[in-house]
């Protein structure tokens, strides 16, 4: 009885929490919206568990306008930072076709403290580059909220 008391109870220890948290950023930008949203860990690192970020609109370069359209996932996240009160996320995504581009979306957020460290506000950086072309970079305001 000792035994199997004290194996349920090593068990049960043993086991991992499953809890987790959120975030979900967005800029509305005069023709431009990009909304991220994203499910974390609540353990050692805050590991991300699944994301989404979809970015639509026109970027323009001086009298140049590009059209995107892209939808981001956790595949093409290739660097994550949650702690505290930052949050950081890139994402980067080739497209293939008759003509190489690519685009990435940088998020950098952080709070006021680390107590307030629900609300974020930073800077979302969108470059897109096609080849034998220019690179186009962008800035934006942004706004995430964390939980």
């Amino acid at each position: 009885m000792k035994t199997i008391l004290l194996a349920t109870f090593a068990l049960i220890i043993s086991s991992n929490a499953w809890a987790t948290g959120g975030f979900g950023c967005e800029i509305k930008e005069k023709g431009l919206k990009l909304e991220v949203s994203g499910v974390t860990s609540r353990g050692f690192g805050s590991a991300l568990v699944e994301t989404t970020a979809v970015l639509k609109g026109v970027i323009r370069d001086g009298k140049k306008k590009v059209p995107l359209a892209i939808t981001f996932n956790k595949s093409h996240v290739s660097q994550y930072w949650n702690m505290g009160p930052e949050l950081r996320l890139a994402y980067v995504i080739e497209h293939d076709g008759p003509v190489h581009s690519m685009t990435t979306v940088i998020i950098e957020t952080k709070g006021k403290n680390k107590i307030d460290n629900e609300y974020l506000k930073g800077t979302a950086t969108v470059l897109h580059y096609v080849a034998n072309s220019a690179q186009i970079t962008r800035y934006y305001d942004i706004t995430c909220m964390v939980e």
